[in-house]
């Protein structure tokens, strides 16, 4: 481990084909600290292979790779520079010592090396996939149909793979939950990382080619979890199939004309005046109602956002707020936001004693066979000028240490579906959870799919490389809504992206409420 400690700034090998820096200028260095991650478990650090060389200004970490190259990592402690070198030629420089400016820290690193660049990863954003050129924002949000180059999105997947056209491939992986931003030069030679914090975890994932940066990644972050077999068909969804006899219609039409379709999702309007974990008055047959899907060979999937409404005698919201579960302001008042249901608190996720509360939850609702959940509205959304929580809301980690919202922010989607999986467990030993929202290593809880799309070709165009970047940034599983959120596609338009999409890892059709029917039954219907 190399220390400089006028700068903050720790290296040290991680794992095989890993190297990890860690940056503090808030002058503080508690172990705990330097090793604090919701992505990556430091559990797993191994340094067998790795050989150091120390001399009076730089250390070396050396490791030969499996294609008999020497990866070498330079450390140059009176300048700060670490460079990456791949057979004593340089691959990657940072520059000089981490910048601080206001409460911004800024990491910058040069490409050195002969040779064009293409920079992909960055998890959920809209084309181009080569993001040479490109701004990109990773900070969890809703954005209102969303259009080419609009960022940030929903999801925040901080990876940078960096492929030299004829040479090497490596990636960066930046474990930060809060606002940043990267910028790329056109040539994708020169990277800019801003971040609205004083401390950061990365890690350098050496290559040297793609699929061994997958396989870094992947150790790095977590793989897929296991998913029923079912999960991978093709499903229906859309803004809302009510009351139940209109559900029973359409999984009905379904069998009908022998068009396969493996799951059923019901959205909000299933709720009781849209409130989490009740069944609304056009749904009192549910119970009815799942066993009839699944004798169709339907899989049931229900919707579920964060937000619970602040109503006595509500059974989740007295739970919470005696067991203390909701966020609170800088004040201790509680964070209240309204969203679908009106006025609502929301769980404390960061908090391991709230994401066990939720999976109790979770596991007690889907006890009559709904077989899946679908995370919604989790950047958190709300219906205000802000769109999300207030930075200041105060979020709790075990003990006594409390950290603002703003530091933690982009975690609060994934660690809603880590406590939703995990209450699954109890029902199923394949839990299945689909989410809008994710963080670094979210694909070990769920998958997901890019939000709420347009109906028009430049969409369809843009499922394929959103899909691509998602997988290279650790999700292989994802997906559009089929034939666009908003908007009604043309019978061709719809039909090419049900064509499309019977070759996405995840296939669902979902459209919202006021639009014509959008089933494949409606292709059928016009072909």
């Amino acid at each position: 481990m190399a220390i400089n400690k006028t700068e903050k700034m720790i290296c040290s090998p991680f794992s095989k084909g890993i190297f990890w820096v860690f940056i503090n200028q808030e002058l503080r260095s508690e172990p705990w600290l330097m090793e604090r991650s919701w992505a990556v478990d430091f559990d797993n650090v191994n340094e067998d292979g790795w050989v150091v060389e120390r001399a009076k200004e730089v250390i070396r970490f050396n490791l030969m790779l499996s294609d008999g190259q020497e990866a070498s990592l330079r450390y140059e402690q009176r300048s700060g520079t670490l460079s990456y070198l791949l057979d004593a030629e340089p691959v990657l420089t940072q520059v000089s010592h981490p910048q601080t400016k206001r409460s911004w820290l800024i990491v910058k690193k040069n490409l050195p090396r002969l040779g064009e660049v293409r920079v992909f990863g960055l998890g959920e954003n809209t084309p181009p996939m080569n993001k040479a050129g490109q701004t990109v924002v990773m900070w969890n949000m809703a954005p209102l149909m969303y259009k080419m180059g609009t960022t940030p999105m929903y999801q925040s997947y901080p990876v940078v793979i960096c492929q030299y056209v004829d040479g090497p491939a490596f990636g960066i992986v930046f474990d930060n939950p809060c606002y940043s931003v990267f910028k790329f030069s056109a040539d994708g030679k020169k990277i800019s990382y801003y971040v609205r914090d004083m401390e950061l975890n990365y890690f350098i994932l050496l290559g040297p080619t793609l699929p061994e940066v997958m396989e870094q990644l992947t150790s790095l972050t977590g793989r897929l979890v296991p998913l029923p077999k079912r999960s991978l068909g093709y499903q229906q969804s859309r803004w809302s199939y009510t009351p139940s006899a209109r559900v029973r219609e359409i999984a009905a039409s379904f069998r009908d004309r022998d068009i396969p379709c493996d799951a059923i999702y019901l959205d909000i309007d299933h709720m009781d005046h849209y409130k989490n974990f009740t069944w609304g008055e056009g749904f009192k047959d549910y119970r009815e109602l799942i066993n009839d899907l699944h004798a169709g060979g339907f899989k049931v999937i229900t919707i579920v956002n964060p937000g619970l409404k602040l109503e006595p005698g509500y059974k989740p919201y007295d739970s919470g707020l005696s067991k203390g579960v909701f966020l609170v302001d800088k004040d201790g008042g509680y964070v209240t936001k309204v969203v679908w249901p009106g006025p609502s608190l929301f769980p404390d996720f960061l908090d391991p004693s709230v994401q066990k509360w939720w999976g109790e939850m979770i596991s007690e609702f889907v006890k009559p066979g709904v077989d899946g959940i679908w995370c919604d509205m989790n950047e958190p959304a709300t219906f205000d000028l802000r769109c999300t929580l207030p930075c200041d809301a105060v979020q709790k980690l075990s003990g006594t240490e409390k950290l603002p919202h703003e530091k933690v922010h982009n975690l609060y989607g994934m660690l809603m579906t880590k406590a939703t999986y995990e209450g699954l467990l109890k029902n199923t030993r394949l839990p299945y959870v689909l989410t809008r929202s994710a963080y670094l290593g979210g694909q070990r809880y769920a998958v997901t799919w890019t939000g709420d799309n347009n109906s028009n070709w430049e969409h369809l165009r843009a499922s394929v490389p959103m899909i691509l970047n998602l997988g290279l940034s650790g999700q292989p599983v994802a997906g559009p809504d089929i034939g666009g959120y908003y908007g009604e596609p043309t019978p061709e338009l719809y039909e090419r992206w049900i064509l499309q999409g019977a070759l996405f890892p995840f296939s669902r059709t979902h459209t919202r409420r006021n639009t014509k029917d959008q089933e494949p039954l409606v292709v059928w219907r016009t072909s």
